[in-house]
């Protein structure tokens, strides 16, 4: 039976300084096939040899944080669409 894709998604913002409020993203798909060499969507980053890490991160009841954090304006965090499944 072949796998389903699976994704695994993870989104947190931190406001752990004040005047720099950051986001990090994450996602993960299960497929049957391995991936290729490139990312399969312009800008997004491979964690490669971190893969069981990642895994680990997106998993709703860890505590470890996301890597990767981009500073962000005030205004952005109220402007996302915050999708619940």
């Amino acid at each position: 039976m072949p796998c389903q894709p699976a994704p695994l998604r993870a989104l947190r913002a931190a406001d752990d300084d004040a005047n720099s409020p950051t986001l990090a993203a994450a996602c993960a798909f299960r497929a049957g096939a391995k991936p290729g060499s490139a990312p399969p969507l312009a800008g997004l980053v491979a964690q490669h040899g971190n893969h069981r890490a990642a895994l680990t991160w997106l998993n709703p009841l860890s505590t470890q944080r996301l890597d990767g954090r981009t500073r962000l304006t005030r205004d952005v965090l109220g402007r996302l669409n915050w999708l619940t499944v």
